[in-house]
């Protein structure tokens, strides 16, 4: 029983931190639910209680973390042109791989449906879209990581798997020739 009671302490003083950020960082408690997976009538149950699951503290923690990384890369000064030249090129990949560019946006990649498709066709454009972004504008796999909501490490096989497709003739064509569309769009832009 003393171990129950001390988990319970844990939990309760973990959620008062989690409730003390989300108001520190402007964060709707419907958003912190949403991200958490949960409803806001089980998010207002916690807090008003102080007593949840493990679990559900631990999904309230690292969607609190994953607002939080968010709300600071908004606010880099780079970010928005890191998210504006990787959407150009999703739209422009996307188009030529006969898919919607909002499909691809709206699309979970932490899901890691491979078994369906769709979601392949769709994670193909956002991962020709990343290899892109980071050789031609040369955006740091990291700080792609960062500014997409994603993994490095799902970045980096992101990447490999462009490399491994650039053996298709094809494909290795609309890459070299998206490339040379930003290359040219990029010297005009320096001219003018």
């Amino acid at each position: 029983m003393p171990a129950r009671e001390t988990l319970q302490r844990l939990l309760s003083g973990t959620l008062a931190e989690i409730e003390r950020q989300r108001r520190a960082l402007g964060i709707s408690s419907e958003m912190l639910a949403a991200r958490a997976g949960l409803s806001r009538s089980t998010y207002v149950r916690a807090i008003g209680t102080a007593s949840a699951r493990p679990a559900t503290v631990r999904r309230l923690e690292a969607a609190l973390a994953a607002l939080r990384s968010e709300r600071r890369a908004v606010r880099e000064p780079d970010t928005i042109l890191i998210r504006a030249v990787y959407g150009g090129f999703v739209a422009s990949i996307a188009v030529h791989m006969g898919v919607r560019p909002d499909d691809v946006h709206a699309q979970d990649p932490r899901l890691g449906a491979t078994a369906d498709p769709e979601w392949r066709r769709l994670a193909q454009v956002r991962q020709a879209a990343i290899y892109l972004t980071n050789t031609v504008v040369d955006v740091r796999q990291a700080r792609l990581a960062h500014v997409l909501g994603l993994t490095p490490a799902a970045v980096c096989l992101g990447l490999r798997s462009v490399e491994d497709r650039r053996d298709d003739p094809d494909f290795d064509a609309l890459l070299e020739r998206l490339t040379a569309d930003v290359v040219c769009a990029l010297a005009r832009g320096e001219a003018a």
